[in-house]
């Protein structure tokens, strides 16, 4: 009887999987690969800024052996000072426009000391109150309360600069005064230069700086100043208006030099506020709406630009002194072994450095005869308006999917369409079908998320999506095992980890990115330099809500296995598929053949326990490797939560 009800079993087992129709369907019509890619540049990582007393420790080669081991290719450097609104002296050795010493820095081309470490220095003229992502350094100079301090934008968008009007250039300072607002009057305390042509414009929509697809910036009924003459001006702007953001759009300079003197053109190009008030005016009484002072509560201000002026005592230390940020020094980057001898992607500054700057760091390295695959710069509508879009060799971008300090479970059903709709949107926007895309800096963003279970799902799922929509590379966020607490969440200590740290900066426990990243880099794909056919998989297995529960993504490696990625988002509940591989120019369908590697990786191998700057990981195992049974009748059971990898030839 035992048999009997076994093979009965095993007849119904079959029945509910037909029923249901929970199989994997890999089309393997030649013809229809979707992505060709080699998997040491096209699956690569990041390093970023750390705690300047942290590099000796994360560079060191009992820590690097464990970093590389997780089998990432390609690296891309980032260029953290730019996101801290500071201008990087990635050679500590240069020289300063102002032969006092100060003004605008260029790194020195010429190797000489070996840089092991780099810096950034903050701007005095800065007008963001927030920098992009962080609230950690610094405050806008707009409305800091002190009108010897002033704002100035980059004198490089400037004709003598560009060769073109500024008109087509407008500079900009954008106000948020949190809600919205009765407002019909502004009070600018004009620095040098001054503006002799501007408006004044208020946002229809709710958010200006974020969804700047819902609303327009519209005049105010008297906005317009058409012969400006500095110093301190109170414009009436007509009948009043409920806004929350105000913006200032300046369109011709008065070329007066600022308080550095005429020796060097770029200190009169250009415009300077030392002050800026907004509110309303009855008769000669101004009501003042922003809050002014030198610290992150004062009322946000944006600006269009920033120009990159600074001194040595700009030099950006932590409050704490301990851990003032570093940008590894570029030959530690590159002779430290982290790069594994690949190329790596170089960024150079734009946003708050100088053309001489850039050209002398890209000769430093071609002089040490370091490997670079491309430099990062972003001003595809610039190469776009002058008809230059042949000089555009790739696009980049950042991709963190998620706000706020929780990761909901939910939120791993948004990838891979989410990312795929994100590199459509940028196809729609006119960059060219033949540009290729990186995504040069990824992760789940939110909380303890990213080294829970889901953390490796997703990393799997975004990686394998990336590729699947014909990406050309993605880049994990970050090699170096640091990442701080994001000030605003509680929860935060487990975000972009592949390794936990004890107090000394030193790895004592590897979280489930890290298993993610050697099942991904080492097991779907062969780890070494040779292309890689990519073709599409699709499953049917859904939740009552239509999500999908298991996504698949396959590749025929250069070794001939077929290797299918299989990741089971559903956290509760097993699923057990079939595998078929669809071929428009063969007879039938086929299956894997012979026996099937397959490695799986879910909460029987990994559990973490949050403990803020403590959380551990228990259990904390390897994939568990398996031999099972190919052929058509063959069924694979993926765990709960789960990222799996079936491996074999296909008949």
């Amino acid at each position: 009887m035992t048999p009997m009800v076994r093979a009965t079993a095993g007849v119904f087992m079959l029945f509910s999987l037909a029923s249901f129709g929970q199989t994997i369907i890999v089309d393997s019509t030649p013809s229809h690969v979707v992505n060709t890619f080699s998997p040491l540049y096209a699956l690569g990582t990041t390093v970023d800024r750390v705690p300047s007393n942290a590099t000796d420790t994360f560079f060191r080669p009992d820590q690097l052996q464990q970093i590389v081991s997780a089998g990432w290719g390609m690296v891309s450097y980032r260029h953290n000072p730019e996101l801290f609104v500071q201008a990087w002296h990635w050679n500590p050795k240069g020289k300063w426009s102002d032969p006092s010493g100060k003004g605008y820095f260029v790194g020195d081309s010429k190797p000489t000391e070996f840089i092991r470490h780099s810096y950034g220095y903050s701007l005095p003229h800065r007008g963001f109150t927030r920098n992009g992502g962080t609230e950690l350094d610094g405050f806008s100079r707009l409305d800091d309360g002190d009108p010897k301090t002033y704002w100035k934008s980059n004198p490089y968008l400037t004709h003598p600069f560009t060769g073109e009007d500024d008109s087509l250039h407008p500079q900009w300072v954008v106000i948020d005064l949190g809600e919205k607002l009765e407002v019909n009057a502004i009070r600018i305390a004009w620095g040098a230069p001054f503006a002799k042509k501007y408006a004044i414009q208020y946002w229809t929509g709710d958010d200006a700086m974020d969804d700047q697809a819902d609303g327009e910036w519209k005049m105010f009924e008297h906005s317009s100043v058409e012969n400006g003459s500095g110093g301190t001006q109170t414009l009436s702007l007509g009948s009043a208006v409920s806004a929350r953001f105000v913006r200032l759009l300046m369109t011709k300079s008065s070329e007066t030099c600022d308080n550095h003197g005429g020796g060097d053109r770029r200190n009169c190009a250009g415009y300077a506020i030392n002050e800026v008030f907004l509110g309303t005016k009855a008769g000669d009484v101004f009501k003042d709406l922003i809050k002014h002072s030198p610290d992150q509560k004062q009322t946000l201000t944006y600006c269009s630009s920033v120009d990159s002026w600074h001194e040595p005592s700009d030099l950006y230390v932590a409050p704490d002194r301990m851990e003032s940020g570093d940008q590894p020094g570029l030959d530690l980057f590159y002779n430290s072994g982290i790069t594994r001898g690949l190329p790596a992607m170089i960024p150079v500054g734009v946003l708050y450095s100088t053309p001489e700057d850039a050209a002398a760091q890209i000769a430093y390295l071609e002089k040490r005869g370091y490997p670079i695959s491309y430099i990062e710069i972003r001003f595809l509508d610039y190469l776009k308006a002058h008809h230059r879009m042949s000089d555009f060799a790739f696009m980049s971008f950042e991709h963190y999917p998620y706000d706020g300090c929780d990761t909901p479970w939910e939120n791993i059903y948004q990838e891979p369409e989410l990312l795929t709709h994100i590199m459509q949107v940028w196809r729609d926007d006119g960059l060219p079908p033949d540009i290729p895309l990186f995504d040069t800096e990824t992760n789940a963003h939110g909380g303890e998320a990213a080294v829970d279970i889901f953390g490796a799902l997703w990393i799997a799922d975004t990686f394998g999506g990336f590729l699947a929509a014909g990406g050309r590379g993605t880049f994990y966020y970050h090699a170096l095992p640091y990442s701080p607490g994001h000030p605003i969440c509680a929860n935060s200590w487990g975000t972009y980890h592949m390794f936990m740290l004890d107090e000394k900066y030193q790895i004592r426990q590897k979280t489930s990115q890290f298993y993610a990243a050697q099942l991904i880099t080492q097991q779907w794909v062969e780890p070494k330099d040779s292309p890689h056919q990519m073709f599409k998989a699709t499953g049917d297995i859904k939740d009552q809500k239509g999500r999908v529960l298991v996504t698949a993504y396959a590749v025929k490696r250069p070794d001939g296995q077929w290797s299918l990625m299989l990741i089971n988002k559903d956290k509760d509940r097993p699923h057990q598929v079939r595998v078929s591989f669809h071929d428009d120019g063969a007879p039938a369908d086929t299956t894997f053949s012979g026996p099937v590697t397959m490695f799986t990786f879910g909460s029987a191998q990994y559990q973490w326990h949050p403990a803020r700057k403590n959380g551990y990981a228990d259990p904390d195992d390897a994939p568990v490797k398996s031999s099972v049974p190919g052929g058509g009748d063959a069924v694979y059971t993926l765990p709960p939560a789960s990222l799996n990898v079936l491996r074999a030839r296909v008949r």
